[in-house]
Order: C-alpha cells, then sequence, then structure tokens
C-alpha cells in the first residue's frame, strides 16, 4: 500500500490560530503589556488566545471602559506550575452582586449556618452583666467616634478604634455582640466577623498562607454574602476561601457612602505572626481608610493581648500614631448579679474568678461549679515566661500597680490580664490580674527548680497561692476567704520590698497605709527570708490560760532564721502559727537584724465589726511590737483601740491590698459574712 504523505506544520495550522498570531503581534505593538494579559488571559476563556486578546486589546485601547479588577491569585509556594494554572482558572471575583445591600443588614436577621453573626448562640449566656454600666459607657465612646472625622479635631488628632481586651474566656465576644445589637436598634449597619469558631483559620489558608488583608476581605465578604454566592461553595468557608476572591474595592465600592461599624473577634489572630511591612501596612491602611477615618464608620476589635500598648500601631502595624480605646468590660459589683448566672455562685469564688461573668458562667454552668479546673484550663494553655526573679517582680509589681509597664515581662502570661482605659483618650493602660490567674502564675513560680529564685520567695508566692485559694475553697461564713485575701496582700509587699529594693519612681502607699507595715519593709532595705508555720510541736504555742507564747515563738523563729542562714543583714520573715484558734494574731511579720529578732508586727483579720477589747488582747500589746487589726466593716478613719492596735480605716486597707485585689476581692462582699448567706 502506498504510504500516505505526512501534512506538513504549515498545512496543518488552523487559520483561527493563525488569526490569534497576528492580533497577538499588533497588540505588543499598540498595547505595550497587553501581551502578557493575553496569555493569561487564555488560561480563563474557554475558546482560547483569538478572543481572550482580543477582547483585552479592546478594552485596554477604549478610554471610556475601566479596566476591571484583576483578581488575587494566592497560590501554595509546593504548587506545581499546573496547578497553579488550574487553580486560578477555578477562583472566582466576588462583586458587589454577590453581596447584600447594605441597608439589609439594618435588619435583624435570623442567624444563617456557618456565618458568624451577632445574635446570641447557644453557648452564649443568657444574662449579660454590665448593660447599665460598661455597655453604656463604650456605646458612648463608639456614637461619639462613629459621628467624628479626623479634620473636626485638627490636623494632627487620629481618631481612635476601640479594642475590648481581656483574657481568653473573659466575655469579649458576648460584649461585642451587644454593641452590635445596639448598633442595629440605632439603624446602624453593623458588619461582624471572627478568626475564632466557624471562621477560624480554614485549611486552604494554612496551607497557602495568604497576606492578612485577604483573610481579612474574605471574612468580610463571607459574612454579607446572599445566599446565591455562598450557594455557590455549598455554605462551605473553607471552599469560599479556595475560589472566591474578594477584592478591596469590591468592599469600597459596596460601602459607598454609607455609614457602618466593622466588628472583628479575635483581631491579634490575623497579626499575631504579622511583623510589619507591606503585609501589616496593607490591612492598617484598609481599616484606616474604610473605617476609621470615615464620618459614620467605625471600627471594633477584640483581643485577648494586652501587650501590644495602647498603640494601633502595635495591633495592626499601622506607620501612624493612635491610640486605642479600650473601655471597661462588665464585671460582677452585686450578689444579686452573681446568682443571676447560677444560684450557686458563691461570694469567694466569684472574687477568686475575678468577678468575671464569663468566667463565672463557665465554671458554674458549664463546668459543674468546677473553679480551679475552669481557671486551670484556661492558664494551662499559655505558654510561661522564664521562672526567675525577673518575671517573679513582673507578676508581683503588676498585681499591686497594673501598670503596663510590667506586661512585657510576663510573655504569654499577659494574656490572663484584665485591660482597660479608665481614663481619657490616650491615658495608660491598667491592668488586673484576676485572683485565679495570679494565684497559677505564683504556683508556677513557687515550684521552679533550677532558677535563681531562692527558697524564700519560692516559699512566698506558694502562700500568695494559699491565700488566694481560700476565697474558693473556705466556707463564705468561716472569714478565711478575708483572711487569705490579707495574707496575700502583706506577703506581696514584702517581696516588693525584697525585689525592687529601695522603691522606684510611681504609686506609692498613702501615710495611713504606711503605718500597716515595718518601715524597713517601705523603705525597701529589708530582704525576705521565706515563710515559717510553726506547729508547736514537742510544746505548744499556747499556754494552759489560753494566751499565745510569744515568747517561745520568739525562739522558734530565730531557730528557723539559723538554719535558713539568716544571719546578716536584716531579714523579714512571714509566720502563720499552723495551730488552730491561735489567740489574738492571725498572722505575724518577723524582722530580724543578723539573725536575731528585732521587732514583731501582728496581724488580725476580723470579718465584721468587732474591735478588741478583751484583756488577753490587752496582755499580749508588750510582747508584740505593733498590732494591727484589720478588721470587716472598716470605716473611714483609721484610729488606735485603748490596747494598743491599729485599727485600718478602709482606704488604708484597699491601699495595701495594690490595684488587682483592690478591684477583685471589695471589701463590702468578704468583710461582711452575712452577704450571701442563706
Amino acid at each position: 500500500m502506498a504510504s500516505k504523505e505526512e501534512p506538513t506544520h504549515s498545512t496543518a495550522l488552523p487559520f483561527r490560530l493563525m488569526t490569534a498570531a497576528v492580533l497577538w503581534v499588533l497588540s505588543c505593538v499598540l498595547v505595550p503589556g497587553a501581551a502578557s494579559t493575553a496569555r493569561s488571559a487564555a488560561f480563563l476563556h474557554p475558546r482560547g488566545y483569538h478572543k481572550a486578546t482580543l477582547g483585552k486589546w479592546q478594552r485596554a485601547t477604549s478610554a471610556r471602559r475601566r479596566l476591571p479588577v484583576r483578581p488575587v491569585r494566592i497560590t501554595s509556594p509546593k504548587a506545581t506550575t499546573s496547578s497553579k494554572k488550574r487553580e486560578e482558572a477555578e477562583r472566582r471575583e466576588i462583586t458587589i452582586a454577590d453581596l447584600l445591600r447594605l441597608q439589609q443588614l439594618k435588619d435583624r436577621r435570623p442567624p444563617v449556618e456557618g456565618v458568624p453573626s451577632i445574635n446570641l448562640g447557644p453557648r452564649d449566656p443568657p444574662v449579660f452583666i454590665g448593660r447599665d454600666a460598661q455597655l453604656k459607657d463604650a456605646m458612648q465612646k463608639v456614637m461619639q467616634w462613629y459621628e467624628a472625622r479626623p479634620e473636626d479635631y485638627g490636623d494632627s488628632f487620629r481618631i481612635p478604634p476601640m479594642s475590648l481586651t481581656r483574657y481568653v474566656r473573659g466575655g469579649k465576644t458576648r460584649m461585642l455582640k451587644e454593641i452590635g445589637q445596639e448598633l442595629l436598634a440605632k439603624g446602624i449597619p453593623a458588619i461582624y466577623v471572627t478568626f475564632n469558631d466557624i471562621t477560624t483559620a480554614s485549611r486552604w489558608e494554612r496551607d497557602n498562607e495568604p497576606p492578612p488583608l485577604q483573610r481579612l476581605l474574605s471574612r468580610i465578604g463571607w459574612a454579607v454574602a446572599t445566599d446565591e454566592a455562598r450557594g455557590l461553595v455549598d455554605n462551605n468557608f473553607n471552599t469560599w476561601t479556595a475560589t472566591m476572591d474578594v477584592s478591596e474595592d469590591t468592599v469600597a465600592d459596596w460601602l459607598g457612602q454609607h455609614g457602618c461599624v466593622l466588628l472583628i473577634d479575635e483581631l491579634n489572630k490575623l497579626i499575631t505572626n504579622v511583623q510589619g511591612g507591606k503585609p501589616g501596612e496593607a490591612v492598617a491602611g484598609f481599616l484606616k481608610d474604610s473605617f476609621i477615618d470615615r464620618r459614620n464608620r467605625y471600627l471594633i476589635f477584640s483581643s485577648h493581648s494586652t501587650a501590644t500598648g495602647n498603640k494601633l500601631a502595635v495591633f495592626i502595624q499601622s506607620p501612624s500614631d493612635r491610640h486605642v480605646v479600650r473601655p471597661s468590660l462588665p464585671v460582677i459589683t452585686t450578689p444579686d448579679e452573681a446568682t443571676c448566672i447560677n444560684q450557686a455562685a458563691r461570694k469567694g469564688a466569684v472574687c477568686y474568678l475575678g468577678l468575671t461573668p464569663a468566667l463565672v458562667h463557665e465554671a458554674y454552668n458549664e463546668m459543674g461549679g468546677s473553679v480551679h479546673d475552669c481557671a486551670k484550663d484556661t492558664f494551662s494553655r499559655l505558654a510561661a515566661p522564664p521562672l526567675d526573679t525577673a518575671t517573679v517582680e513582673c507578676v508581683i509589681m503588676m498585681s499591686l500597680e497594673g501598670d503596663m509597664r510590667w506586661v512585657e515581662g510576663l510573655a504569654e502570661w499577659s494574656q490572663a490580664l484584665d485591660a482597660f482605659v479608665g481614663g481619657p483618650v490616650g491615658t495608660d493602660i491598667s491592668h488586673t490580674w484576676p485572683p485565679c490567674f495570679l494565684a497559677a502564675a505564683c504556683d508556677r513560680l513557687s515550684r521552679a527548680t533550677r532558677t535563681d529564685i531562692t527558697l524564700g520567695v519560692r516559699q512566698g508566692t506558694g502562700l500568695i497561692r494559699d491565700g488566694l485559694r481560700q476565697l474558693a475553697e473556705a466556707d463564705d461564713r468561716s472569714g478565711k476567704q478575708w483572711e487569705g485575701a490579707c495574707q496575700a496582700a502583706i506577703i506581696q509587699r514584702m517581696l516588693q520590698s525584697d525585689l525592687m529594693g529601695v522603691p522606684r519612681p510611681g504609686p506609692t502607699l498613702s501615710d495611713k497605709a504606711r503605718q500597716l507595715l515595718p518601715p524597713c519593709i517601705l523603705d525597701g532595705l529589708c530582704s525576705f527570708g521565706g515563710t515559717f508555720e510553726p506547729t508547736g510541736f514537742g510544746r505548744p504555742l499556747i499556754r494552759p490560760d489560753r494566751t499565745a507564747d510569744i515568747p517561745y515563738l520568739r525562739e522558734l523563729v530565730e531557730r528557723e532564721a539559723a538554719r535558713k542562714g539568716l544571719h546578716q543583714g536584716q531579714t523579714s520573715l512571714f509566720v502563720r502559727p499552723a495551730v488552730s484558734d491561735f489567740p489574738a494574731y492571725d498572722f505575724f511579720i518577723f524582722i530580724l537584724n543578723n539573725g536575731r529578732v528585732e521587732e514583731i508586727w501582728g496581724y488580725q483579720c476580723k470579718t465584721g465589726k468587732e474591735k478588741p477589747s478583751d484583756e488577753q488582747t490587752r496582755a499580749l500589746t508588750d510582747e508584740v511590737d505593733v498590732s494591727v487589726w484589720l478588721k470587716g466593716e472598716a470605716g473611714s478613719r483609721q484610729t488606735r483601740s485603748q490596747y494598743g492596735y491599729i485599727i485600718a480605716s478602709r482606704a488604708a486597707i484597699e491601699d495595701l491590698f495594690g490595684f488587682s485585689l483592690r478591684r477583685t476581692c471589695p471589701l463590702r462582699w468578704l468583710l461582711d459574712p452575712r452577704v450571701w448567706v442563706d
């Protein structure tokens, strides 16, 4: 059979491909850059080069038509060339037609499965504490800045966004939702997005690591997409991030000139690993231009990271020097508010949980009243800073002062703090340790090994832990809760003297509060020798007439000092007799000089109005140098009893307690045993 002649390449070339080639050459000459556009468009157009090239060339040469925004192409660094082409072909640009009309956001829409909503979910507490206090205050600030323009305040002023900052499970999300509900009631559209729960980082985002701005835009698009648009991805957020592009221009065009507030839950999860540069600037620029610096626009976000300071530049790497409004979040202020959450809530346990409604709800309604487990579960997830003396100083001084300068040294432990700004915009942030997390931090420090923390300091942090745990463990009627709080406060002041030496500039104790501590501790001249809990084994610490044997206790303290090697300079020792019903005093501060007892301060903690009055107490005043009576219903005046006791005033006790304990252990609760008694 005769062989069939093979066709040449020129005769086999389709005519339409030759036409496309000619048009491509023309586009290179007439429209620079159109060639590369045509090549990339060929992957998107099912009919090949010629129509893609012609369409691009026609649009580029038309002065009356605007080039459409090209979708951002994000592909995995590990992807092959063919997979990149396939992924580009599969992605779709979201348009305004795919989004709800902004006016529709004013309506109270029922929650949609898979879409974050300001509507309450099944895990949200049914009772919201703080509506008439913290929420009202926050909304006043929101409306002030929502209606403001930068030019209203001068060229150098920058409108501050709002941050809800508190520890994990502290009620930030609920507060954000309540603000959203209040905005809807005022007819103001609110967009609610979250980097937690149902729209946490998707599988595609974890694999491909798109820029932070694209992750934010994807969630905005998802929050306001129509049912039809979400139906294109079977209402699957992972598929949405993998196949849909939401551009900054589309969001800007969709917003138009309308008013709107953007609510972002857990913004810290978006920018935790952003180290500045263009990715951070892109997020900052979008938020600033679209929501912060526009009249009738505003940005509110939550974060459990307090180490970021009060500058927007730290949160989102903005090049601008911009303050952040941090309102106080809800706290329980009355016993009735706590029992509204759960009838079993006890006053001491509520204080231990920092008076935080969300933690009380979790402990009692979700964990069956397991207060310790609630706090332990949250704190154990935080990476500890170095367990050394510097960290002890940061923990103690943060509790006493609440100053932001101690935040950095706490590392991730700073995420266990409550942070707020109590004054005008630009005022420094105040931080509070909830007693449960302060106790957890002290517990870790007390058990530290291979550290420069002395044995005495480790013992001190251990007794701070034990004292605070009395809030959750002791019976409300026993008075042990109040005694435990006083114990923690006194040891903190003793550690402050040891760790800081001569007091640094900053908050100082009032004259009345200074009367409650030995002068050498106040002057920072006294090292902390630790704690001592004598049992009186072998010889009772209580005499047959039921008076305390202070001379024998003095002898035991000097033996303990010798055993610990406390034989040089001035040293303080916290002494708590481990004897039930020890008369007249709950604990002591012994001041030693070169190992010998030089001064004894005794402390009695009473929950009610009781004052020292019996003969036993009178007999002890000669054996104890200074006696301090920390009574329950303390008055406004500080006095001395006829037996020599200093009866501390309410203001002096609160000053002694320091910033955190003063806020979380209010005297009106712990001092009156009749509160919350069945």
